[in-house]
């Protein structure tokens, strides 16, 4: 806690402290919600990703098919 000239009586509050403990807590859940966004985001690109490359053989077959 911040120590003013004055000592910390004044800046003790009790009230203040669990609003910086429920920030904390929601700080945190903030970044973890960041973190599963981006990996969720990962996991989506590399499916679609995925998916483009076992689509693309097919359709350049059907392409070529459908050239003959």
């Amino acid at each position: 806690m911040i120590k003013h000239r004055y000592g910390d009586r004044y800046l003790h509050n009790e009230a203040l402290e669990i609003g910086f403990r429920r920030l904390d807590l929601s700080e945190d859940l903030l970044l973890i919600g960041i973190f599963l966004q981006g990996m969720l985001y990962l996991f989506y690109y590399s499916t679609c990703k995925n998916n483009l490359k076992t689509q693309n053989p097919i359709n350049r077959r059907l392409e070529s098919s459908a050239k003959v």
